[in-house]
Parts: C-alpha cells; sequence; structure tokens
C-alpha cells in the first residue's frame, strides 16, 4: 500500500485502493490515466478527480502525464450547463492538486470567482490560495472586484477574497493596491484585518494604498487593526514616505496606548529610508523614544537612528539642541573652562559665627577667576619707575660684562616669577570689594567683643582705659 506524505492511503478508508500493493497501485493510476481520455465526459471527470492526490504528491503518476486531470476538469466544468456538484468537485480537486495545477486552472478559476451561487464561488477562492500566485495575473482583478462589492457580495466572500490577494502577494498589486485601500475601511472587522494583511504581503508594490493605512493607525481602530496597518507600512518600505509624519507622532506616549504599536511605528520609519529618518524632527521624535517605558519601543528607535547613522540623536533629544564644536564662535571659551563673568557665583555669603569663611572663599574665587595678566598693571607701573632711576642722582652705573655674565648666572638660580594675572572685571572687582569689607567689619567686632570680655573680668572701666590709651597714644606721639 502506497500512503502519502501525511501517512494516509490514497483513498476512502476501508476502500480497495488502500488494500492493495505498490505494483496494484500502480496499474491502478495507470487505469484511471486511460478513463481520462473515455468517451464519456462524467468518467473522464472522476477519473481526473480520484487523480488529484496523486498529483498533488507527485507519486506514481506516468511521465509525460498526458492528458494532465487538471486540464480534463477544466474542460468539463467550463461548460455553461455544468451541475454545481461537479463544480465543488472540480474546485476541491484543484486544492488538492496545488501549485501542479496552475498551468491549466486560471482562467477556470477566475470564471468561478464571479459563479451565482455563493458556495461555488467559496470554494473558487480557497482552490486559489492552494493554487498559489502563478495564477495571480489572471485572478487578481477578479478578487480585487470581490472584495469591495459590498452590495452582491456577502461579508464572508469579501473576507475569502482578501485572504486569497494576501497569497497572490506582489503579483497581484497592480491589479488589486486600489481595490485593497478602499476594503481596508470596510464595515466588516475581519475583511479590514484580512485587507490589510494582504497589502503586508504585496509590500511596496502596493503602496498606493499607503494614505488608507495612515487613516487607519490615527484612529482608534482598534490594537490589532492598527497594528497590521504599521506592519503593511512597514513592508512598503520608501513608498510609505507619506506615513511618517503619523508615525513620528504615534511614537509619543500617551496613557492608554499600545507600546507594541510604538515599537512597530519607529520600525517602519527606519524601514522607510534613512533620509526620513535624518530629517530633524524625525530624530527629535525618535531620540526621545529612546527613553520609552518599553525597551521593545527603546531598542527599535535606537535601531532606526544607528541605522540612519544619527549620532547626536543617539545621545537623547537635549543634545540636538546643543551646539556641535565646530558650531561655536572661535573665540568662546571651551565647555569646561567657564567664562570669567561666570566666576563671580563661586563667592558665597559669609556665614554667621565663621570669620574666616568669607575670606577662604574670596581667595579660592581670586584662583579660579583670576587670569596669568591679574598683574599686569603693576608691571607696566614699574617700569616708569625703572626707567626714571637712571636719571636720579647717585644712580649706579651700567654693569660691565662680567658682571652681567654674574648676574646672568644668579638670575638663572633664583626661582622664577610667576605669571602677572588678568585684571578683573569691574563686576567681580565690587563683590570682592564688598567681600572684603565685610569681613573686616565682622574681624573688628570681634576684637572689639573679646576686649569688653577681658577688661570686665578685670573689673576696668572700658571707656576710661580707651580714653587713657588714646592720650597715651598722643603723647607718645609728641615725644618723637
Amino acid at each position: 500500500m502506497t500512503v502519502g506524505p501525511s501517512g494516509e492511503a490514497y483513498g476512502p478508508e476501508g476502500c480497495v485502493v488502500e488494500q492493495m500493493n505498490y505494483a496494484e497501485e500502480l496499474d491502478h493510476v495507470d487505469m484511471l490515466r486511460e478513463k481520462l481520455m473515455h468517451r464519456d465526459p462524467t468518467r473522464r471527470h472522476k477519473a481526473a478527480v480520484a487523480m488529484a492526490s496523486y498529483v498533488g504528491d507527485q507519486v506514481l503518476l506516468p511521465q509525460p502525464l498526458d492528458p494532465h486531470p487538471a486540464a480534463i476538469l477544466v474542460k468539463g466544468m467550463m461548460k455553461p450547463r455544468t451541475q454545481k456538484p461537479q463544480l465543488l468537485e472540480g474546485l476541491r480537486a484543484f486544492g488538492i492538486m496545488g501549485v501542479h495545477c496552475a498551468d491549466y486552472t486560471g482562467g477556470c478559476l477566475a470564471a468561478l470567482v464571479n459563479h451565482q451561487d455563493n458556495e461555488v464561488r467559496f470554494e473558487a477562492m480557497r482552490a486559489i490560495r492552494s493554487v498559489g500566485p502563478q495564477v495571480a495575473e489572471v485572478v487578481a482583478p477578479e478578487l480585487a472586484a470581490a472584495v469591495v462589492d459590498v452590495d452582491t457580495t456577502s461579508p464572508l466572500l469579501r473576507f475569502q477574497a482578501a485572504r486569497s490577494l494576501e497569497v497572490m502577494g506582489p503579483p497581484a498589486a497592480a491589479a488589486a493596491a486600489e481595490a485593497l485601500s478602499r476594503s481596508v475601511n470596510d464595515k466588516d472587522p475581519d475583511v479590514q484585518l484580512a485587507s490589510c494583511r494582504a497589502l503586508v504581503a504585496m509590500g511596496e508594490p502596493a503602496s498606493v494604498a499607503a494614505p488608507a493605512l495612515v487613516e487607519i493607525i490615527s484612529r482608534n481602530s482598534g490594537y490589532e487593526l492598527r497594528r497590521v496597518a504599521c506592519d503593511a507600512l512597514t513592508s512598503m518600505g520608501p513608498g510609505a514616505a507619506v506615513a511618517a509624519t503619523e508615525l513620528g507622532r504615534i511614537l509619543r506616549p500617551k496613557y492608554g496606548d499600545d507600546p507594541v504599536l510604538r515599537q512597530k511605528a519607529a520600525t517602519a520609519l527606519a524601514a522607510i529610508g534613512v533620509n526620513e529618518v535624518r530629517k530633524p524632527e524625525r530624530q527629535l521624535q525618535l531620540a526621545k523614544a529612546l527613553g520609552d517605558k518599553s525597551p521593545d519601543v527603546a531598542k527599535a528607535a535606537r535601531e532606526a537612528l544607528r541605522n540612519a547613522s544619527c549620532k547626536r540623536a543617539l545621545n537623547g533629544s537635549m543634545a540636538l539642541f546643543e551646539k556641535a564644536p565646530e558650531d561655536r564662535p572661535k573665540n568662546a571659551p571651551p565647555a569646561d573652562d567657564p567664562s570669567p563673568e561666570v566666576a563671580p557665583a563661586a563667592v558665597a555669603e559669609p556665614v554667621e559665627g565663621e570669620h574666616g569663611a568669607h575670606t577662604d572663599l574670596v581667595d579660592a574665587a581670586k584662583d579660579s577667576a583670576m587670569g596669568p595678566a591679574e598683574n599686569a598693571p603693576e608691571a607696566e607701573a614699574a617700569e616708569p619707575n625703572a626707567a626714571t632711576t637712571e636719571d636720579q642722582p647717585g644712580a649706579q652705573p651700567e654693569a660691565t660684562a662680567d658682571e652681567a655674565h654674574e648676574g646672568e648666572g644668579e638670575a638663572s638660580e633664583r626661582p622664577a616669577e610667576a605669571e602677572p594675572m588678568r585684571p578683573l572685571p569691574s563686576t567681580f572687582q565690587t563683590l570682592l570689594s564688598e567681600a572684603e569689607a565685610r569681613t573686616a567689619k565682622q574681624k573688628g567686632d570681634q576684637v572689639r567683643l573679646e576686649s569688653e570680655n577681658v577688661l570686665e573680668r578685670l573689673g576696668l572701666d572700658g571707656e576710661a582705659v580707651a580714653a587713657g590709651i588714646t592720650e597715651a597714644a598722643g603723647c607718645h606721639a609728641e615725644v618723637r
């Protein structure tokens, strides 16, 4: 007994074929092939239906197989008055033969898609899915007409037509993409979903339907439908550039929205192409998505930016607002070297009871804010004094060559003097003056307070002691 790939015999359970051995089954197939040429059309039809399983599995068939069982079935089914049972048997036989009958069945299947009987139409659409894309050019126009025919075609048949177009794939895009762009808005949700899946299978050749998909993802159409619509836009690639704006809007998380949809939106933007991702508004949207709570969304956004070589956007949305090093003015200080105008912020207010703290802050501010040219005015003031010493009486004469040589040696042994410091900005000088005045006042108050405490412990009158000190100072000045 010969069995098919599924382990089942070629024939009904308990029939004669199931009891045959290999040689007997070879004779059986040869007998069926002879009946394909019988004068009785009914016998020819039954023989062709019986050979469908052998054709589908490509076993026990003579080579060449002439006539082909599918050709015999098509000839009988295309007659005007063919009975419904014969049509259904033939269509189911086509489904069993699959791709091996594609060369003979395209025209017959296209005609039966428009049959007046809904059951025949249903079986024809199922057979088309089994036969495959080889008949797409012939059957796609008929399926496209059926998928949008809401007047005479039931939702079940429209659903079957959309599923058949999904199997046809890109070869059916030219004839069916426009029809599917309308059927995605069908009243029946199953027809909508099947139409979107058909567009996913067709890919970029069906990009004419991209505006309809944008409408779906922009409204509250249900999670599953919007996800499949994003998948369709992804499969269309650059042809779906019209959807980029809406896809970018979806990336922004909202309360109760779908993180899977955001992930698919980022993937769709990457599929549309680097030219779209590199646009400033798109980089900003994807950079913000890097911080999404869903790791899948963040990963998809990162992949989109990485594929487009958007290095700054990969550092986050705030990095897009920072000037690149080449964009900064030539005289601008580096980022890690704050301008002297910012340095006064380092001067803090003194803390009560800590009189030395303010002086330390002032010194620290001087060290951080003053540049190497701080003592430049003093150096300039010293030069005229040096020049006038030559004119003063008793000035020393110029040194001889030997003395100059010895002076150079001594100068080389002396430590190098610090570079002059830059002048302070006027604002900072004012702040330093006020800080020093406050420090001096606080020190004076502290000294006076301590003196009063000492005089109080000695039992002396502070005012009398102060007057005596003043008088003694005056006498001392007169003596001098």
